[in-house]
């Protein structure tokens, strides 16, 4: 017998035993990698154009909101005028200046409110269409990586699927029919302001690669940005964090 021989023969065989471990590792860490890497561009999408999009937001709801003054003075001086209007009204002939002199400021008024009714509505109509706009971007972006993820490993059955919740727009709503009413936030105001998208994804193994890594993982995930008020500040919230680890949640 050769001693020399045998060992020899001893570490092939066990070279050999060892081959399908080093398949695995190397296979689990590509497997790994890759999960990680679609990870990053998912949360990247998620976090970038939806957070800027809640940020515009901020600036068109104080705007919003600081016209309020303005519409409840209007209407006021529209109330008080048509009183004295009315009463102006039983005094004629006498009182026709007087008469003549409330109907114009009454008029400019009514003018007054229905510019201020435009530009309330003008800043609805910028926010809303920034937000649907920023639903399907974003909602393109994640499809669209998915996507590119599949085709470029086709080593790997992948099927995926994302659903964006249709935005209504800039949650507020009017607390009156008028010209130039009063604008409030909606009840539930974080839900109905949330830009969210959600998704499955599914990969799976080809079955010659099944033997050396996971057969199959499935992700089911959703990501969201709204704003929110503390100590009457306006802050955007989210679920994720930024591609440099910063905290999702900031205040402006």
């Amino acid at each position: 017998m050769n001693p020399l021989g045998n060992s020899k023969g001893g570490i092939l065989l066990l070279g050999l035993s060892l081959v399908p471990l080093f398949l695995t590792a190397i296979f689990a860490g590509m497997f790994l990698l890759d999960f990680l890497y679609l990870k990053s561009q998912v949360q990247k999408a998620c976090f970038t154009g939806p957070r800027e999009t809640q940020n515009k937001s901020i600036g068109s709801l104080e705007k919003l909101l600081a016209l309020n003054n303005v519409a409840r003075g209007l209407k006021i001086l529209e109330t008080t005028t048509r009183i004295s209007l009315k009463i102006a009204l039983r005094g004629l002939p006498y009182s026709a200046p007087l008469v003549a002199s409330l109907k114009i400021k009454l008029a400019t008024i009514i003018a007054d409110q229905i510019k201020l009714g435009i530009m309330q509505k003008e800043i609805i109509y910028v926010a809303t269409l920034a937000m649907q706009k920023s639903i399907q971007t974003t909602h393109a972006s994640l499809k669209s990586i998915f996507n590119q993820f599949g085709e470029k490993r086709i080593w790997l059955d992948i099927h995926s699927s994302v659903h964006s919740d249709f935005s209504e727009g800039l949650a507020v709503e009017a607390e009156s029919s008028d010209r130039a009413p009063v604008y409030r936030l909606k009840n539930n105001f974080e839900s109905k302001q949330m830009l969210a998208h959600s998704w499955h994804f599914n990969l799976e193994s080809e079955s010659w690669l099944s033997r050396w890594t996971t057969k199959s993982l499935v992700w089911n995930d959703r990501c969201f940005s709204t704003l929110g008020q503390e100590a009457k500040q306006w802050t955007v919230k989210s679920n994720l964090k930024s591609n440099l680890g910063n905290s999702s949640s900031s205040r402006y």
